[in-house]
């Protein structure tokens, strides 16, 4: 059984066109409130899936969550939970900044052992973030800021990383 206000039509035991659209701007007010725009989001999260040559259905047997859920997010009727973001950024490495605010790259790099992103052998990716960084202060400043969040956070396992590179090069 449905519960409106004094304004509503009962008839039938379901909701009318006006709670309808009461419903509807419920959402839309807090879209505004949380100030991320779902479409864009859900529009972001159909085309992940697409990048991932999958179904609805072949995201729900992945991830264990409801087709219901994942497409009420893909169209843009519901914020997609947290949960659901944890669980595509743990099994395909889904960038959840990419997702929502567009962005970044879609995916991440993938990680190696210690949980880093493996820059390989070349330094090309260093050498062009030096380069930007010298010439763009606004992104000198946010890498400044992210890496000092980083290294307050990840204390100790930098410092395990460190000292196993201290007795490993002292051994040579």
């Amino acid at each position: 059984m449905y519960i409106f206000d004094n304004e509503s039509n009962l008839a039938n035991d379901r909701p009318g066109k006006r709670e309808m659209e009461n419903a509807m701007l419920g959402v839309k007010k807090m879209n505004k409130e949380d100030n991320l725009d779902y479409a864009r989001i859900g529009s972001r999260l159909r085309e992940i899936r697409k990048v991932l040559e999958m179904t609805i259905q072949g995201m729900h047997e992945a991830t264990s969550f409801s087709k219901s859920l994942i497409s009420e997010a893909e169209n843009g009727l519901k914020k997609p939970s947290t949960k659901y973001l944890t669980a595509l950024l743990d099994k395909y490495n889904v960038n959840i900044n990419y997702v929502l605010s567009g962005r970044g790259a879609k995916f991440l790099s993938p990680l190696n052992e210690e949980g880093l992103c493996d820059l390989g052998e070349s330094s090309e990716k260093i050498e062009e973030l030096l380069y930007h960084m010298k010439r763009v202060d606004m992104l000198k400043y946010s890498i400044l800021s992210y890496y000092s969040k980083f290294k307050f956070e990840n204390k100790e396992l930098i410092e395990k990383i460190l000292s196993q590179e201290t007795s490993s090069s002292s051994r040579e």
